[in-house]
């Protein structure tokens, strides 16, 4: 899939393959895999996304269910857009019920993942099921898709004329402070701060605390080598400048850095 990145979104492109990027470095969480790309008939740039379930002629594809229809048929007041009964604890019980393998680590990997990018848009449309059907039988398996769609995080809305003040530490300080996950922890809890939720939920279990120290481990060496090859790209707009890099750079450093805190607490 072609992803357009345009007018006040134009640096989407960048978030998104960073993104990706990202979660390689870290071990997970699986993510689509996104490449720049550039349309040279239209001028356009964006990003292209492999798609992750399955080619027709691969032999019979995984269907993907995607978690707001799942959460829809699981709770009568399902409303996809207040996203109000999209919770943590709904969302295990999703899991549980499609008997996803290990569906606590997965979405603690995730909303760490999350939190390192700065994501805002892991609504219940942006998440989803892979129906595997068993060879030989018809019975289905089911598993997490690749998490996908991050164009709305690493401050991608950050125009290039406000990176120099974009880039203080009061600044950033303040962009890690005010954002927060499109998921709630339950139903009596307002939406949380990125790393408020992260903590909760790294206090339900040990292997939910481990699974957020796992993305701790992000290697700013490694983020740094990333960047140096997205300035090297050569596009008609949207270009990822040195100052863009060094920026983002600072910007999830100060991400991991408040991570980590909350697995130290």
């Amino acid at each position: 899939m072609f992803k357009v990145s345009t007018g006040w979104r134009i640096f989407q492109h960048w978030s998104e393959v960073i993104s990706f990027q990202i979660s390689q470095i870290t071990g997970g969480p699986a993510c689509a895999p996104c490449f720049i790309a550039w349309d040279s008939k239209s001028n356009e740039v964006g990003v292209v996304v492999e798609f992750f379930y399955g080619h027709p002629q691969s032999g019979v594809p995984a269907r993907f269910l995607a978690g707001a229809d799942l959460m829809r048929r699981a709770f009568e007041d399902f409303d996809s857009d207040t996203d109000g009964t999209h919770t943590w604890q709904n969302v295990q019980l999703i899991c549980d019920a499609f008997q996803i393998q290990d569906p606590v680590s997965f979405w603690a990997r995730l909303l760490a993942f999350d939190a390192l990018i700065g994501n805002t848009d892991r609504h219940s449309e942006n998440w989803g099921v892979l129906a595997h059907l068993v060879p030989g039988t018809n019975d289905l398996n089911f598993t997490m898709a690749p998490a996908f769609d991050h164009g709305t995080s690493l401050a991608y809305q950050v125009r290039e004329s406000d990176l120099a003040r974009e880039s203080t530490s009061a600044s950033i300080s303040k962009h890690v402070a005010r954002g927060t996950h499109h998921l709630r922890f339950s139903g009596q809890q307002a939406i949380r701060g990125h790393f408020d939720l992260c903590q909760i939920v790294a206090e339900t279990s040990a292997s939910a605390k481990a699974a957020v120290a796992g993305m701790t481990t992000l290697s700013i060496d490694g983020v740094k080598n990333v960047l140096n090859e997205c300035c090297a790209f050569r596009l008609p707009e949207g270009v990822c400048s040195q100052e863009r890099a060094d920026y983002l750079i600072k910007l999830i450093e100060a991400r991991r850095t408040a991570l980590t805190a909350i697995i130290k607490v």
